[in-house]
């Protein structure tokens, strides 16, 4: 898949809440995620985070894209309940999998 399809897929299965398991097909072993809320050196343990709390109740609406040989940048608008607010992730590509996310928003409706 091309960076752009790998960005898309997570970004389908994240929001599907369902299937969590099927990042693995997409995230490399190693993979690097830091957001506002958790950070992590392994596709295991952002999954096993995902796993005891599901991203149920929420959706997204892509505003752009981004994109080079290996890095894709996604802004989009995420909703849940009440809540409204721009995020904005970069995902780098090594190998034909996700190795690094990088996801970037304001946490203060969430704490």
């Amino acid at each position: 898949m091309k960076p752009i399809d790998l960005a898309l897929e997570f970004l389908r299965i994240f929001y599907s809440g369902e299937g969590i398991e099927g990042l693995s097909e997409i995230l490399d072993d190693q993979l690097y995620f830091k957001g506002p809320l958790l950070e992590s050196t392994s596709a295991k343990v952002y999954m096993d985070a995902l796993i005891s709390d599901p991203p149920i109740g929420m959706s997204y609406s892509i505003q752009s894209t981004y994109q080079n040989e290996d890095k894709v940048c996604i802004v989009y608008t995420f909703r849940k309940g009440d809540i409204s607010i721009p995020m904005v992730q970069e995902f780098q590509v090594k190998n034909g999998k996700i190795s690094r996310i990088l996801l970037v928003f304001d946490s203060k409706d969430f704490l």
